[in-house]
């Protein structure tokens, strides 16, 4: 997937491979040996392309997902009350302090990518080949769209109500779609409808980006009717 993953990307940023960089095999075990486990396969593909630089991807805000810097977290001495976080968590994200972290679920497959530190925690897609996806998905084909909208919720909201909605107002839903984000496309129109940044309190969060200012404006209004989504006046 994340083969896949990486030619998406390219239709945004074609200078992207020439910027990341991978880490050696020998990295990798090194961590394993470490935590005693191997790592999960999708982390490894991860690792291998984009283990050392990953760009400006910013799969966590401010913070790193390098190798190093994940090794040197797991050779420090584990802290009282963390032994949860490692027998249940990889970490494989790092934010600044108060450390936010970016974790695979050790007991899923595959691992459902989580923000947040133990017990504050929030899933946010049901891998990492689709939190890839996501992000990329909310930055290029939302971001690079001439009028933008945000809009929220306190209420949580199913993601087969949100598809219900999709296919009502004729959206495709991409395949990288989870039961975290649901992604959708029309023509000079992309919608990421799903979870909110870890630091919202909100429970849904969702992104319209259109070439149409008007679609926008439809969309918002269909959006506030079917779920009490509201603007987002925090930015």
């Amino acid at each position: 997937m994340i083969t896949d993953w990486l030619t998406y990307i390219t239709r945004f940023d074609s200078a992207f491979r020439e910027h990341i960089k991978g880490v050696s095999s020998s990295r990798i075990l090194h961590l394993e040996r470490l935590l005693g486990c191997e790592l999960p396969g999708e982390y490894k593909d991860f690792l291998n392309l984009l283990g050392d630089d990953s760009y400006n991807l910013d799969l966590i805000y401010n913070g790193t997902t390098n190798l190093e810097d994940i090794i040197d977290f797991y050779e420090q001495p584990i802290e009282p009350g963390d032994e949860d976080l490692f027998s249940d968590y990889f970490v494989i994200g790092l934010g600044p302090p108060p450390t936010e972290m970016l974790l695979i679920d050790r007991n899923k497959s595959p691992g459902s990518i989580i923000l947040g530190e133990p017990p504050g925690i929030i899933p946010h897609a049901c891998s990492l080949g689709n939190f890839l996806y996501h992000k990329v998905f909310a930055r290029f084909e939302v971001g690079s769209k001439k009028f933008r909208s945000a809009l929220i919720s306190q209420m949580a909201i199913k993601q087969e109500m949100l598809i219900s909605w999709a296919n009502s107002e004729n959206l495709y839903v991409e395949i990288f779609s989870d039961k975290k984000n649901v992604c959708v496309t029309k023509r000079n129109t992309a919608v990421l409808l799903g979870t909110p940044p870890s630091q919202s309190t909100h429970k849904t969060w969702v992104l319209i980006g259109s070439d149409d200012r008007n679609h926008i404006k439809y969309l918002e209004e269909s959006l506030a009717q079917s779920f009490e989504l509201r603007m987002d006046q925090s930015g």
